[in-house]
């Protein structure tokens, strides 16, 4: 997969998500791209799932816990 992103912009990559989204300045002019273990990785993962796939600059990449 290839993926573009404008040089003006900050591109934040996480491998696990779970208190991140608290920590950063996350803003509509940013690109999230979560890679994987959403699911089962603490007690509101799913609310956690739900809010990430409403947001139009967050990419979600499924990992072996996502099934």
């Amino acid at each position: 997969m290839k993926i573009f992103c404008a040089l003006t912009q900050r591109v934040v990559v996480v491998l696990d998500l779970l208190n991140l989204l608290e920590k950063i300045n996350f803003t509509e002019q940013d690109t999230l791209y979560v890679l994987g273990d959403l699911v089962d990785r603490g007690p509101d993962s799913l609310l956690v799932l739900a809010d990430l796939q409403e947001r139009r600059n967050v990419h979600l990449l499924w990992g072996n816990h996502d099934f």
